[in-house]
């Protein structure tokens, strides 16, 4: 393979064809690898490289992640771990940059022995490779110095060369355009005063030399080096330098020369930045002459004559790279057309990329009505027609405006623009053609909305600003509007929301700037769900088209067939963006021709997609790459916001088409949704959960659409199909909210009735708006067509956790892996607002379903999944009793019966809500008949999960952990079997977890760390964090202090990144044990009430309130002395007891306990204490620490009480209950008594 890194990150296999490496992370890291070709390159210069001053929170995990899809991406051999990094396979030859630095140095060497021809060669090949700024993808700049550097060196030799092979007039333009870029670099003045000279351009020559003198003498207060000196001295006495003047060569004699070398910069007029060398344009004719046919008269036409770009008024902002890319195509192509959506700034961006040319004409079509006016209205902008009545010595009829044209443009080299082509295409394409076919050199550069289609057409669609130019563009424009704009309007979020709701359009932008004499940004913002109204005060002087909102995509939607704009309407039903088969299941006719023609009238944008989030409206497409037999490569289809929202109203005055639309979409999601959702669990998982992740957005829409049309089945078999999804990749919250909204649907129609007419005021179930159920909240919207979701305006997002589904390279960056939470769909107009009114738990208390009821399984399978989910996001404590408890014995009953309904997600987690339920209930036979039963009616996978939960359940209940060895080696064969990763990672976690309570802390770390790869593989991010904090406490018992805090710093950073309240309240209980060590005692309690108010977020599991009471009563112990912790001890065993902790955890509350009995002098009770605790953990030793500090109670205990009393102390200890060590430490309290 090849690597360009000399522009844009690019990948050639060994045919040339082009691979697609990804969005640009990716791209910035393997710049970084390709930079160093046969070396291994570091993590950390690798993080410095890609992410410059901004790296992530966990950026080794990032970097990791990025990797693995650079990877996937071109060839999972292509790049290697070594020791100490990764490295690229390949040689320097593979790689542009070090065959371009071969080349310069082949073609210096050449022009050092005096052989220009093949100096130029070498060099131009050289520069042909560039196709962009160096190493443009990473973030610093620096790197790139040293090429940019020596391709500057390289083009002045390259001049040198030319100059010596007798092409002054081919370099003039290229000089003065380098010159004028570096107007201090003496070198290229030097090349352009030889060139004007050997030109025969003395004069020229002489007023460049002074140009240069001056310009050095005011910039930098110096005179000109001896070279430019001794140059000017040849200019002023050519009889005392006696030199050979060669001759222009025929044709060549006009400043612009031949072809376009208005913006040579690089040597490389074919473009393609190829390997090999130059492939020169057609020459003009020898001497200008005039075509076949003509009597010569367009000699009248050769006197110089300025173009007609106007200066502008006002500024022009942003688009430098654009500026530089259609320099660089008109090198390339004589055709370049600029598209986009009405309001992109294509007429301003030609005109600012013509500045300064005096032989570019621009000419404007969009007055024209009649496609036969398009040749007269060249003629008229090249001012032909004055030149005609002055001469009258035309050798054409005057009335053929085409061979007119072609008779005065055949001989010169100019660039015209064709602007606003796409009402008059037609004629547009035909002229272009007929000019370029025979004025050799001529270059035209049109603006369209769609292509002209002419052969050897360059197309380069004009994208949105980015968001900082928007945000530039419109604080300019207000400050025309309003002079104190940068003091009186200073609400950047306001500002930051208009420019991308309104799609970084710089019309758009400027009307709504315009806006800033009536209303604040805040207001414009708050308005911009009624655009067309608002956005009405364009400036007078332009075009009406151009002068609103409204009128700009009125032009394109007029432009369109009637089949274009059903497809239209129809694709308005897409939230977020859509794929080709997606729009073959929900548009009628042909989609794939009325998609791709809607994409080249630029009201459909088109984006290439590798499935990792860096492709359209940041979603993800499916077309040409598979994997697993899915799709995941191809384009993927988004609207503009605008666009959608124009549409969605046209949408509107067809009902009945947008109704079936809809109804077609909401199929196509189910039908999606059902076929992913066993694939979820499967050694598949990947590309499925990629491609739901990607259709998030079109996901929330149809399931907003069934409940607000109360289709309750709908509903409910989308929950359902989504379930796995929401639970797997952290999008709880928002799970747990869509499936409280189907049930409360639900209870409400039972309480209306079947039938039941709609409340009085009640809203149509959907508004022809944005999509969006009529009865959102003012604020809240349904996403459109930029990928948004249905989510407010203020940042409100549905669900706690952050960044739910986003990658762990690059969280927060919506889709470049980072997916957007919709807000609370609940919201308070008529129906939803009837919703939130509705009481789910008592309506089915107080009327459950009957058996017979056709969706009573249905109801009963989210009303446990709701409990699932909801336990995990919020607190049941206190809650759990009265209703409540009924409520879930009531669900639990249905599932505890057994059947197919108890072997399949939701329903085989019913033992969960005996959990939910507390109690001293023995959950082992709860879990060994949910083991039978997935064993009867289930999957390989549904007994694997209930195995599980079985092995977790005895590792942390009483009685020690038999059968979990078993347990285990059967999940490690099912896991591998089954292929889901996330299987296999609780696997590893339920193996590391008896592995602690066995205190084999090795073997723990194993398997946390394969636990934590393989959560990272399947992106089950939410788990991460409380694995991370495992090894951290693992290291923490091993005495390696620092590695255990960098750990803990690392779980934190994540449990922030993704809201997971409980793995961050152990990160902090961790850090309290280690202030506790370091005798920060204040810290300590701090961190620890923290680490209690994060838990009770959720519903903590016993295990983590047993340890929570455990560093507590440490605490209180170094705070207030051993009688007060063993107060709070007593408290926390007795609490860890009802709770029915594990016996190590009890275990853990006896060895403290007999340390502070031992610290009062009391070593009787401490001793028959740390005789029992040894004995619950069940032969296992005790950790390090723990076991330290029990020898010391145990010598000091035999020290205190000589060896008859204390063998008969451990005689009775040996036999302990957990009644009898809770009366034992009684009875201790009772004789040490707290001062209060």
């Amino acid at each position: 393979m090849r690597y360009r890194i000399l522009g844009v990150t690019q990948v050639e296999d060994d045919r040339g064809a082009q691979i697609t490496v990804g969005g640009p992370r990716v791209r910035a890291l393997l710049t970084a690898l390709a930079q160093r070709p046969e070396h291994t390159t570091t993590p950390d210069t690798l993080i410095d490289e890609v992410w410059a001053d901004d790296p992530p929170q966990d950026a080794p995990a990032a970097l990791q992640a990025l990797v693995g899809r650079l990877r996937r991406a071109i060839g999972k051999d292509t790049v290697t771990s070594e020791a100490g990094g990764y490295r690229l396979r390949a040689t320097k030859d593979d790689v542009d940059l070090f065959v371009f630095e071969r080349l310069v140095g082949q073609g210096k060497a050449a022009l050092g022995h005096g052989d220009a021809t093949t100096a130029a060669d070498r060099l131009r090949e050289a520069l042909a490779l560039w196709h962009g700024p160096a190493l443009a993808d990473l973030p610093d700049r620096t790197a790139a110095t040293r090429p940019e550097a020596l391709r500057q060196e390289a083009t002045r030799a390259r001049v040198d060369a030319d100059l010596r092979l007798g092409r002054a007039s081919d370099v003039v333009p290229e000089l003065k355009e380098l010159t004028s870029a570096h107007p201090y670099d003496e070198a290229l003045h030097v090349l352009l005063i030889r060139a004007l000279r050997d030109a025969g351009r003395g004069a020229d020559a002489l007023a460049a030399y002074e140009g240069v003198r001056r310009g050095l003498m005011d910039g930098l207060g110096a005179d000109p080096g001896p070279q430019l000196r001794a140059l000017h001295a040849e200019l002023l006495n050519p009889q005392q330098n006696p030199q050979q003047d060669p001759q222009p060569e025929q044709g060549q004699g006009q400043e612009y020369g031949q072809g376009h070398g208005y913006w040579q910069g690089n040597g490389n007029r074919n473009g393609k930045g190829a390997w090999a060398g130059d492939t020169a344009r057609p020459q003009a004719r020898a001497g200008g002459a005039a075509p076949a046919g003509s009597s010569g008269s367009g000699d009248l036409f050769r006197a110089p004559r300025n173009g007609n770009i106007r200066p502008r008024l006002n500024s022009f902002v942003g688009r430098e790279p654009e500026l530089g890319a259609i320099r660089s195509d008109v090198q390339r192509a004589r055709l370049v057309t600029l598209t986009g959506p009405g309001g992109s700034g294509k007429t301003r961006l030609a005109e600012e990329a013509a500045a300064g040319l005096p032989q570019a004409w621009l000419v404007e079509l969009a007055p024209l009505d009649r496609p036969e006016a398009v040749p007269g209205a060249v003629v008229s902008a090249l001012g032909l027609r004055e030149t005609v009545l002055i001469t009258n010595e035309m050798a054409v009829p005057q009335d053929d405006p085409v061979a007119l044209l072609v008779e005065y443009c055949a001989p010169r080299s100019q660039l015209l623009i064709l602007d606003n082509c796409e009402h008059v295409i037609g004629a547009a394409a035909e002229l272009a053609e007929t000019l370029l076919t025979h004025c050799p050199g001529l270059t035209i550069l049109a603006t369209s909305r769609e292509p002209l289609g002419v052969p050897g057409e360059l197309v380069r669609p004009v994208e949105p600003l980015l968001p900082d130019s928007a945000r530039r563009l419109f604080m300019e424009r207000a400050s025309a509007v309003r002079p104190d704009a940068d003091v009186a309007f200073h609400d950047s979020a306001a500002v930051d929301e208009i420019c991308r709701r309104l799609d970084g359009l710089p019309l758009a932008i400027e009307l709504a700037a315009a806006r800033l004499r009536l209303l604040t940004p805040r207001q414009i913002a708050d308005r911009l769900d009624d655009r067309f109204r608002l956005l009405t005060s364009g400036s007078r002087t332009v075009l009406p088209r151009q002068q609103t909102l409204r009128a700009v995509v009125d032009w394109s939607w007029d432009l369109l067939d009637e089949r274009e704009r059903t497809v239209l309407r129809e694709a308005s039903v897409f939230a977020g963006g859509w794929d080709l088969a997606a729009a073959e299941a929900v548009c009628t006719g042909p989609a794939a021709d009325l998609v791709g023609a809607l994409v080249d009238k630029s009201l459909i944008v088109a984006t290439p997609y590798d499935g990792e989030g860096d492709g359209g409206g940041e979603g993800g497409g499916y077309g040409d790459g598979y994997v697993d037999g899915v799709r995941l490569g191809g384009m993927r289809y988004r609207m503009l916001e605008t666009i959608h929202e124009y549409a969605t109203e046209r949408a509107a005055e067809v009902p009945e088409l947008r109704v079936a639309a809809e109804r077609r979409h909401c199929a196509w999601v189910r039908s999606l949704v059902e076929e992913a959702e066993p694939l979820l669990r499967s050694a598949e998982q990947l590309p499925w959960i990629r491609r739901l992740e990607s259709e998030l957005d079109n996901i929330r829409a149809a399931l907003f659409r069934a409940i607000v049309a109360g289709d309750e089945e709908e509903g409910g078999a989308l929950v359902l199909a989504m379930g796995w999804f929401w639970w797997l990749r952290n999008f709880r919250r928002e799970g747990t909210e869509w499936t409280d909204l189907v049930l409360r649907l639900g209870a409400m129609l039972d309480a209306t009735g079947p039938g039941a007419p709609p409340a009085p005021g009640r809203p149509p179930a959907v508004s022809p708006g944005t999509g969006a159920a009529v009865g959102s909240r003012p604020g809240t919207r349904m996403g459109s067509g930029t990928g948004a979701s249905m989510g407010t305006r203020t940042g409100t997002t549905m669900g706690a956790r952050k960044d739910a589904g986003a990658g762990p390279g690059e969280p927060g960056e919506p889709g470049k892996g980072a997916l957007p939470l919709g807000a609370r769909p609940v919201s308070g107009d008529a129906l939803l607002a009837e919703l939130d009114a509705v009481d789910p738990v008592a309506a089915f208390l107080d009327a459950p379903e009957r058996d017979e009821h056709p969706l009573r399984g249905m109801r009963m399978r989210l009303r446990l999944f709701h409990l699932f989910m909801k336990v995990d996001i919020d607190s049941l404590d206190g809650r759990v009793d009265g209703p409540m408890r009924e409520y879930i014995q009531r669900v639990r009953a249905v599932f505890e019966k057994g059947g197919p309904d108890a072997a399949r997600m939701p329903g085989l987690i019913w033992p969960m809500a005996s959990y939910f339920l507390g109690g001293a209930d023995d959950l082992r036979p709860v879990m060994d008949a949910a083991v039978a039963n997935c064993r009867a009616y289930g999957g390989e996978w549904e007994i694997g999960v209930t195995l599980m939960f079985r092995t977790h359940m005895v590792v942390d209940a009483p009685g020690g952990m038999d059968g979990v060895d078993d347990d285990l080696a059967e999940l490690r064969v099912l896991s591998r079997r089954v292929g889901d990763r996330w299987m296999r990672a609780q696997v590893c976690s339920a193996a590391g977890e008896a592995a602690m309570a066995r205190s084999l802390f090795d073997e723990a770390k194993r398997e946390y760390e394969e636990a934590l790869r393989l959560a990272f593989e399947v992106g089950a991010y939410a788990e991460t964090p409380f694995l991370m904090a495992r090894l951290g406490e693992i290291a923490h018992r091993a005495g390696e202090r620092s590695r255990a805090l960098a750990a803990l710093d690392e779980a934190s950073a994540a449990a922030e990144r993704y809201g997971v309240t409980d793995s961050r309240a152990f990160v902090r209980l961790l850090r309290a044990q280690i202030a506790l060590d370091d005798g920060e005692v204040a810290s300590a309690r701090e961190l620890c009430e923290q680490a209690r108010e994060d838990a009770f977020q959720g519903t903590p599991p016993p295990q983590f309130v047993a340890a929570l009471n455990w560093v507590d009563a440490l605490v209180t112990t170094a705070e207030s002395g051993p009688e007060h912790g063993l107060r709070k001890l007593f408290d926390a065993l007795r609490e860890a007891v009802d709770m029915r902790c594990a016996d190590v955890v009890k275990a853990g509350f006896l060895d403290v306990g007999a340390g502070l009995l031992a610290k009062l002098g009391d070593h009787p009770h401490a001793i028959r204490l740390l005789v029992a605790g040894a004995r619950w953990r069940g032969g296992h030793p005790r950790p390090p620490r723990e076991r330290v500090q029990a020898e010391r109670t145990e010598a000091a205990a035999l020290a205190a009480l000589g060896p008859v009393r204390y063998e008969s102390e451990r005689a009775k200890g040996s036999d302990f209950t957990t009644d009898d060590a809770l009366r034992d430490l009684a009875e201790a309290l009772n004789e040490h008594p707290t001062a209060d």
